[in-house]
């Protein structure tokens, strides 16, 4: 099926949503990879509940076409070559009516050749770095708020709150996209000094966050995922340091991240990526919230806390 038929078929199954007549024969398969263990997973769960509630709701109304939606949802595990495997086979079995997009911007680039091989329309719901899009492919689409709008907002904040010295430790693989994106242009324009950008390693991590409190740094910015924020909110503890601001990336919009470390998740900064408050402004924004929170009993909002320390 080409470029134009595809398009096609997906503005006609939108238009025919409300209707719920009995089911046909064949359902409409679609198929997504997603990271629902290894180190994306608390990010990825979420977005594979988010998927089930559609399909779930869909089915309801009566499915796509009088057909029923039949989601099929693998587990890469977080790695990209799985992803890559799982995206052709899924392909090239002939089985698959459209697919999703993975989660994290690392995975989704790893898939975008496949998806452009195959010429499958395919919405990438889950990247927000903007390296994804760089060769310019012409079958994928984005719908996250880009990372350079992320980049601005947490500087915004800063500047606001007279910080003007920063330390940044991105994920290796979100640094190899060139993530934070913009990061040195934002800086320039709003006088603040970036000490130390570099990658976030685990394993030496104490010896970074030392590095980064000699610095002078007023402000520690982590880029990366759960356990790396989880670790460094940890080893700022351990070794007695508390910047006026710790922003990590996703971990703090998490339910889980304050069920894991009580108390230390206080002034932690996050940009999240959904606002029951926002939503309000939004059809169906609310609708989909309750419902969300009745089949997961997992509140989908950001817990910020925007008090900092004294300085």
């Amino acid at each position: 099926m080409n470029l134009w038929n595809r398009l096609s078929f997906l503005v006609l199954a939108l238009a025919w949503l409300t209707a719920a007549p009995a089911w046909g024969v064949d359902p409409i398969r679609v198929g997504v990879s997603i990271a629902l263990s290894g180190r994306y997973a608390p990010m990825g769960g979420m977005y594979a509940d988010g998927l089930r509630l559609w399909a779930k709701k869909q089915n309801a109304k009566g499915g796509i076409l009088e057909r029923p939606v039949d989601l099929v949802i693998h587990d890469d595990c977080g790695d990209p070559e799985n992803a890559v495997k799982m995206y052709r086979d899924m392909l090239s079995s002939g089985r698959f009516d459209f697919v999703f997009g993975p989660y994290s911007s690392v995975v989704s680039k790893a898939v975008v050749p496949v998806l452009e091989e195959y010429r499958y329309p395919t919405l990438l719901p889950m990247a927000s770095s903007e390296s994804v899009w760089d060769a310019g492919p012409r079958y994928v689409f984005g719908v996250t708020t880009p990372e350079r709008r992320w980049t601005k907002a947490v500087f915004t904040l800063l500047a606001g709150c007279n910080i003007d010295r920063m330390v940044l430790l991105v994920d290796k693989p979100l640094l190899e996209l060139g993530t934070p994106r913009d990061a040195r242009k934002w800086a320039d324009r709003f006088g603040l000094k970036i000490l130390l950008m570099e990658s976030l390693s685990l394993k030496d991590l104490k010896d970074q966050l030392q590095r980064a409190r000699d610095s002078g740094a007023q402000a520690l910015l982590t880029w990366g995922y759960f356990d790396d924020a989880v670790a460094a909110r940890k080893a700022l503890v351990e070794i007695g340091w508390t910047p006026r601001v710790f922003f990590s990336q996703v971990a703090p919009a998490l339910e889980e991240y304050h069920k894991v470390l009580g108390d230390l998740a206080n002034y932690s900064v996050a940009c999240g990526v959904w606002e029951p408050e926002i939503g309000h402004s939004y059809p169906g924004g609310m609708v989909f919230w309750s419902r969300f929170v009745a089949n997961t009993s997992v509140i989908p909002r950001t817990m910020q806390h925007w008090a900092m320390p004294p300085a």
